[in-house]
């Protein structure tokens, strides 16, 4: 790998599962950048929504989002995620809030409001950031964009593997639902919807492992930024 020898952006978009956030994570650690974890910030806003019994519209959106006192760490290679002093970080991670996620995240004055966080969050500095809209919309000027995905089994697998790390035992054809459910809603949302940049390198992880996805990765990165 080249030094890489001025600041740049990263910018991963994909469907749910595909392995953003885990090759994102590993990129930031061996790049030595900061890692931004956008998902996140969408599943806290629904968490916090679910828990004060507030409707997912535009008008509730503009009177209690920024209600909340958010704060986002990445801390021993997990992303922290504090809400009004207390750690959410393992129940955001939840089929539940995977769909309020998606729910708020189309929402225009939601999207709006943490897009700016993001960009305000990468000002003056290298980072990598993964999510649905991070090349087409959040960073449509960044250096390098990468749309990452697999086929719907391999997918699955994967989510179900997650959820069982935090203890989670959810059938194969449950969570295939929810990830055939979850892109619909993702692809066809009026306010950003999940989509490949024109200039993004696209490929398919499904037959590869996590140690070529990020060595294919680092290879583009090299490429673009040099």
């Amino acid at each position: 790998m080249k030094d890489l020898l001025r600041t740049f952006i990263v910018a991963i978009d994909g469907p749910n599962s595909s392995g953003k956030s885990s090759l994102a994570k590993e990129l930031a650690k061996r790049l030595n950048i900061t890692y931004i974890d956008t998902g996140a910030m969408y599943r806290a806003l629904g968490y916090y929504f679910l828990e004060k019994g507030y409707e997912m519209t535009d008008e509730s959106a503009r009177l209690h989002m920024k209600e909340p006192k958010l704060e986002f760490g990445f801390k021993d290679g997990k992303t922290a995620v504090i809400l009004d002093s207390k750690d959410i970080s393992i129940d955001i991670r939840t089929p539940e809030i995977a769909m309020a996620a998606s729910n708020i995240s189309k929402l225009l004055p939601v999207r709006e409001y943490l897009v700016q966080l993001q960009r305000d969050m990468s000002k003056s500095k290298s980072v990598v950031m993964e999510g649905r809209d991070i090349g087409t919309v959040v960073f449509p000027n960044a250096e390098v964009k990468i749309y990452l995905t697999a086929d719907i089994k391999t997918r699955a697998l994967r989510r179900k593997e997650d959820y069982k790390k935090i203890g989670k035992e959810i059938a194969l054809d449950e969570v295939i639902a929810e990830i055939e459910k979850r892109d619909k809603q993702d692809m066809e949302r009026e306010n950003s919807p999940l989509k490949v940049a024109e200039d993004a390198v696209v490929f398919d992880n499904s037959e590869m492992s996590f140690e070529e996805t990020v060595e294919k990765a680092l290879e583009i990165i090299n490429e673009k930024v040099n």
